[in-house]
């Protein structure tokens, strides 16, 4: 049986995909490390959807976050206040080198790395 948002006090409450008791409800990490547990390379990372929620996903992309430290995978600077592929043209290149070597403006919070612009 799923306890996926149920109310808890410990983690020995939750079962099945949400076996964290966080911020007072059952989910799915509070940390990578449950992540990498739980679905190894396939979802590592715990992503912060809102202050009290956590999900484990492939990437951070689009994560609320505060520093570049918080952002991991294809995603890992903080710009705008969430995770992007980059805030510079020098990410991209150490990322994927000539093959998507610009940081492309897609809105005025949103980057993405890009063959051209």
């Amino acid at each position: 049986a799923d306890t996926c948002s149920m109310a808890c006090l410990s983690s020995s409450e939750c079962k099945g995909s949400c076996p964290v008791c966080f911020a007072a409800k059952c989910q799915q990490c509070q940390s990578d490390s449950h992540c990498q547990t739980a679905f190894g390379s396939a979802k590592p990372y715990c992503k912060r959807i809102t202050a009290t929620n956590r999900e484990c996903r492939a990437d951070t992309c689009s994560m609320a976050c505060l520093s570049s430290s918080e952002c991991k995978g294809s995603c890992p600077v903080c710009f705008a206040a969430k995770c992007q592929q980059c805030q510079s043209d020098s990410h991209c290149q150490t990322a994927f080198g000539s093959a998507k070597p610009y940081c492309k403006r897609i809105t005025a919070t949103n980057r993405e790395c890009r063959a051209d612009t």
